[in-house]
């Protein structure tokens, strides 16, 4: 692997971290609504 390619990754890596948690979070919040 070349060093490009360990950046191209890790910025993947990160973006898909950040749009689980954003999923996560929207699911719990949506989950709160409906059982209030």
């Amino acid at each position: 692997l070349g060093v490009r390619n360990i950046c191209l990754i890790s910025n993947t890596g990160v973006f898909l971290a950040l749009a689980l948690l954003g999923t996560y979070l929207n699911f719990i919040k949506l989950h709160d609504v409906t059982h209030r």
